[in-house]
């Protein structure tokens, strides 16, 4: 049962990974998501060959596999990446440290087990012990730490969710295995065939939620290019640059009726100030009029509709103004406590993708630009 389960997610890990290369990787995400299902096909790879090739019954049973204490980390660095944190991510180098060391162990181990296998079954044993104490505690302690930050510091999204369910099913698998390592069996997965189909099986979960997700934003970015083809054919005006690449709202055309009483625009607006204001949705700078539908479960003409006639304002505004109020107040604070300030961080902290736009919509809202109304209330 085992075989077939590594064969599996080693199939679907390969697939994964071919899937996420031909769309392009366009942003750091994908770079991350591609990387770690690339992990996980070396690591299956290791199991195919270990079981159907290796006689030896002490390294068939149990040698874990170096590749698997990259899983965590790589998550982590993912999430750091979505909160925009680029220093966090160059100053967490030391978290791969763990693989460097185990990568030299796992090879000096099969060297020995090649070369002198009687001598090389006491070397695999003390391998099995020291690399098992290093790997549970960090894996543990690094997917409980990234669920934090990214329940902190993410917003509501279809990334956020993708990396809190990668690293609770790692929590999981980790938290497993020091059981069952507590009880008294030296190898972590060895011995109990149920707990390796387990583990085996959950990186081929990993890959479909990846899988899953990559394709979900295909969906969404082939619906936005049809739309930005229509307002092209029609020539109309672009109205917002939302991301990397540009994403217009289209509003609903004035001419027609409104669809919506007052009644149910007020409760609509109700639950995108909630939103706002209790999630800040608007730190999300790939927020488009679709996913914050989604976030509030409703439809997006509805929500265009609430925004043009009932707070008089399209999407971006809305949006923005949000951005610039975040953005203020850190301003403010930042000034009177005559504290050093970056501009750039702070603008992608509130949901801005770039300088240009973060000056732009400062100073239509405020009429100065973010550094003149810093040294404005600067003491100094």
């Amino acid at each position: 049962m085992m075989n077939y389960i590594i064969v599996l997610g080693l199939f679907q890990g390969i697939l994964t990974a071919l899937f996420l290369y031909s769309t392009k990787l366009r942003k750091s995400t994908d770079t991350f998501l591609f990387v770690l299902v690339l992990c996980i096909v070396v690591h299956l790879s290791i199991k195919f060959i270990i079981y159907h090739f290796v006689d030896e019954p002490n390294v068939r049973k149990a040698m874990n596999t170096f590749i698997g204490f990259s899983y965590t980390p790589i998550v982590y660095l993912l999430a750091l990446s979505e909160a925009k944190r680029k220093k966090d991510m160059l100053s967490n180098w030391y978290l791969f440290i763990p693989i460097v060391i185990v990568t030299i162990g796992f090879f000096s181990t099969a060297t020995v087990l090649y070369a002198a296998p009687l001598e090389g079954i006491g070397v695999l044993q003390h391998y099995n012990i020291v690399s098992s104490l290093t790997f549970i505690p960090f894996a543990i302690i690094l997917s409980i730490k990234t669920l934090y930050f990214s329940y902190r510091n993410l917003v509501p999204s279809d990334i956020r969710r993708l990396i809190i369910r990668i690293s609770m099913i790692l929590l999981v698998l980790n938290c497993i295995g020091l059981v069952y390592y507590c009880i008294g069996n030296v190898d972590l997965y060895g011995g109990d065939l149920l707990i390796r189909s387990i583990a085996y099986a959950s990186l081929a979960i990993i890959c479909i939620l990846i899988a899953q997700y990559r394709f979900t934003n295909i969906t969404h970015e082939n619906v936005l290019s049809k739309e930005l083809t229509n307002l092209n054919l029609n020539n109309e005006p672009y109205e917002e640059m939302v991301s990397e690449s540009i994403v217009v709202h289209k509003p609903d055309q004035r001419e027609r009726k409104e669809i919506l009483t007052k009644e149910r625009m007020s409760e609509i607006w109700d639950k995108l100030e909630t939103g706002m204001k209790s999630e800040r949705y608007y730190k999300d700078s790939e927020l488009t009029l679709e996913k914050l539908a989604q976030l509030v479960h409703e439809n997006k003409y509805y929500i265009s509709e609430t925004l043009n006639n009932y707070a008089n304002k399209p999407f971006y505004t809305y949006i923005n103004e949000y951005r610039v109020m975040d953005t203020k107040g850190k301003i403010e604070r930042y000034a009177t406590n005559e504290l050093d300030i970056n501009m750039l961080t702070i603008a992608y902290s509130a949901g801005f993708n770039s300088k240009s736009s973060f000056n732009k919509y400062f100073k239509e809202m405020t009429g100065l630009t973010p550094t003149l109304y810093f040294k404005m209330l600067s003491p100094k």
